[in-house]
Order: structure tokens, then C-alpha cells, then sequence
């Protein structure tokens, strides 16, 4: 329930920051904006490729992934890197679509959509689950490097995806 209202509030403050009239940015800013928002296709893509090779290059040695679906954060470059090349392995056809972004100094805001099929158990879906689901990605920003990243999806898509529990028991 904390994650839902979490990311009904962060939504919420994407939508604000974008209807509301911007002053303009220093140039260095906007610059960094820009360079915020390609790193984080470059993470996008890692994950459709699986080539997590050049992720030292956009996320700190010490980065913290909040959203990594399990019950603790999961901190450290290495441990990112070998969590986002299993997404890719866990699925084929994945594509990350970004659909909106948003950028607020050191913080980036986006609405992505993953797609694909589901080919291992260890997913935690049946093989051959077709997914697609919608995301907010929120990743911070230090130094050119992002060191925190939080994500929530849809409870919907995510029930859809899941199977359908065993039917009760008879006598």
C-alpha cells in the first residue's frame, strides 16, 4: 500500500512540475538534464541488450536500487549490473519504451513500458507469460552518476501477469 500511494504521489509531482510554467534553467543545468536523460536510455538499453558492460559509466560504485523487486534494497554496481542482465535473460523481445520524462535538477522522472515474454521460471511467472506493464522510474542523479533509482508499477499489470490461483479443493 506504501508503494501504491508512493507512486501515486510521485505521478502526481511529475504532473505538477510539468503543467507549471519553468523558469529557465542555467545553461549547465539544462545541459545536465540532457545528459540525465541519455544516461538513463543507455540503462534502458543495457537491459533490452543484456550488455550491462558500460553501465560504470552512468551509475556510482555505491548506488542504491530501491525498486529491485525484492525485500531490500539492492546496493552496489555489481550487484545492479548482474540484477539487470538477468531481466534481460528472464525475457526475450524485452523492450523498455519511455513514454514520458521528466527532470527536475538532479532528479529524473520517467514512464516507461516494458514489453516481452517471459522465458524462465525464475521470473516469477509462468514461461511464456507475455508481459507488458507500465513503470515510473525516478533515478537521482550525483556527479554524472546515477546513485539511487526507485520504481513502481501498476498493481494491475502486475496481477495480470501472475497466475491464476489453484482452484479450491473439493471433498
Amino acid at each position: 500500500m506504501k508503494k501504491m500511494l508512493f507512486a501515486v504521489v510521485t505521478a502526481t509531482v511529475c504532473l505538477c512540475y510539468g503543467c507549471k510554467e519553468m523558469n529557465h534553467a542555467p545553461a549547465a543545468q539544462d545541459a545536465n538534464a540532457q545528459k540525465y536523460k541519455a544516461a538513463n536510455g543507455e540503462i534502458y538499453k543495457a537491459i533490452e541488450t543484456g550488455d550491462v558492460s558500460k553501465l560504470d559509466s552512468f551509475i556510482a560504485k555505491d548506488a542504491v536500487d530501491h525498486g529491485a523487486g525484492g525485500p531490500q534494497d539492492l546496493v552496489g554496481l555489481e550487484g545492479i549490473k548482474k540484477m539487470l542482465g538477468s531481466m534481460h535473460n528472464q525475457f526475450k523481445n524485452l523492450k523498455m519504451e519511455r513514454l514520458s520524462t521528466a527532470v527536475d535538477g538532479d532528479i529524473v522522472f520517467e514512464r516507461v513500458r516494458m514489453t516481452g515474454t517471459c522465458t524462465s521460471a525464475d521470473a516469477g511467472m509462468p514461461v511464456g507469460t507475455n508481459i507488458d506493464m507500465t513503470s515510473i522510474d525516478v533515478t537521482k542523479w550525483k556527479d554524472g552518476k546515477a546513485v539511487e533509482h526507485w520504481s513502481y508499477m501498476d498493481p494491475r499489470d502486475m496481477m495480470k501477469m501472475m497466475p491464476p490461483p489453484p482452484p479450491p479443493a473439493t471433498k
